[in-house]
Order: structure tokens, then C-alpha cells, then sequence
């Protein structure tokens, strides 16, 4: 799968949330593109959105804000101009890059270590409260890191599904808090969020995310080299 990225660097130790420059562009967008902006912003209709896994997506990180588009390289440009307007707007010139990805997952002998930053799953608390089962952060972390990778192979970036034996997911540590997610119809869902390390028999190439709300650059997935130093996706 080739995936298409801008890329804005910030100045060292600047934090953006990407749902921040979501919103920012969304608002930089109206009455230009409207025709463009259900897929641009994962919705199906200007109230709905898509459950399915999106293909454009708000990213980020300690230094840097972007985005990233499977498939469809004309999202990422209608993105970059809101994008440096609302950046230029809180003081910062970025230096912006565009580029592409060859989004792939290969099979190794060994394992490869990655980090999650807020995988968010989007819990239902009262079937929680009947059933009395609440999942693990590590749990958690292996649940969705799967199904990334069913999802993968929907989309055809992997020629067949990978099994649990194939995959070896171990959970080095992992972090579970609870967070509030406002959404844009005003209402707010309680959900589960984990930071984790972890590592897996595949490596992984181009950007990749796990768990939900990852229009809003949620469960970025980092990897990590033999001197822990967590290295960005782009």
C-alpha cells in the first residue's frame, strides 16, 4: 500500500495534539472543500462518522504534527495550507515535508520491539459493570495489535492473515488510564487508554496505527531500535 504524508516539524520539546490540528483544519476547510471533508474527517455524513478503520488520518508526536492518506494523495494536499495557516497562527514557521510510504508488514525470526502512544479503546462501562470483566492494559494492547493486522489484511497490504504463532505478541509494560473523548455532536464517551511496549515477530514498515479514534492520531505505533531509542514513523 502506498501511503502519502505531510510531514510539520516544531520546534524541540513542542507538543501538538493532532486532534488539535484536526479541528483547526476542518474549521480552515469550510466552504472550500466541503465535498471533500465526510473522508477527509472520517465521517459518512457531516453527523456520521465511519466506524471503519480510516484511511486519512491526523498523526503526531513530541516535535512534529502531520498527516497521512492511504491511497489517495489529493487528501494530503488539500490538508497542507489550513494546516500552515493554523501552525503560523500559533508562532511557528514549520518546516513541512510531503512524501510517501510503502506501508508493508514482513514476517522475521526475531522479535522487534515497537511502542504504542495512547491506543484508545472505546469501552462499553456498562457491559463492563455486568459481565464484572474488565480487560488488561496488556490484553488490550494484544487484542487491537491483531486486529491491525486483520484489518491489514482486508485492505490487501498483507497476501494472508498472520496467526497468534506468527505474530508472538509479548507485552513488555504497558499503562491503562481513562480519558473523556468529546465528539462533534456535542457528546462525550468515557474510554480506555494504554501506553505500551512491545514486541512482535514482524517488522513494520511505513505508518501504522492501532485501536480506535486514529482519525485523531491515536495508537501511533513507534518502533524502537537496540538502543531504545523510539524512532518516528516518518
Amino acid at each position: 500500500m502506498q501511503q502519502t504524508f505531510v510531514k510539520f516539524t516544531l520546534p524541540a520539546g513542542t507538543y501538538i495534539h493532532a486532534n488539535e490540528m484536526r479541528e483547526a483544519v476542518a474549521k480552515g476547510l469550510d466552504g472550500q472543500m466541503f465535498q471533500s471533508k465526510p473522508g477527509l474527517f472520517n465521517y459518512l455524513t457531516e453527523t456520521k462518522t465511519n466506524c471503519n478503520r480510516p484511511e486519512n488520518r491526523f498523526i503526531g508526536g513530541l516535535g512534529w504534527v502531520g498527516f497521512v492518506s492511504d491511497n489517495d494523495p489529493l487528501m494530503t494536499t488539500q490538508v497542507v495550507a489550513p494546516a500552515i495557516s493554523f501552525l503560523m497562527g500559533k508562532g511557528f514557521s514549520p518546516d513541512t515535508r510531503v512524501g510517501e510510504k510503502d506501508k508493508r508488514a514482513v514476517l522475521t525470526d526475531e522479535p522487534n520491539v515497537y511502542r504504542l502512544t495512547g491506543l484508545v479503546d472505546q469501552r462499553d462501562k456498562r457491559r463492563e459493570s455486568e459481565t464484572g470483566v474488565v480487560e488488561s492494559a496488556a490484553d488490550l494492547v494484544k487484542r487491537h495489535v491483531i486486529a491491525m493486522f486483520e484489518v491489514a489484511f482486508d485492505k490487501g497490504v498483507i497476501d494472508s492473515p498472520f496467526t497468534d504463532d506468527d505474530l508472538n505478541i509479548m507485552v513488555l509494560e504497558s499503562r491503562r488510564s481513562g480519558e473523556s473523548v468529546k465528539f462533534r455532536n456535542g457528546g462525550q464517551k468515557a474510554v480506555a487508554k494504554v501506553r505500551a511496549t512491545f514486541a512482535m515477530q514482524v517488522r513494520l514498515e511505513g505508518i501504522w496505527q492501532a485501536g480506535h479514534l486514529q482519525s485523531r492520531g491515536y495508537g501511533l505505533v513507534y518502533s524502537v531500535n537496540k538502543g531504545k531509542y523510539t524512532q518516528c514513523p516518518i
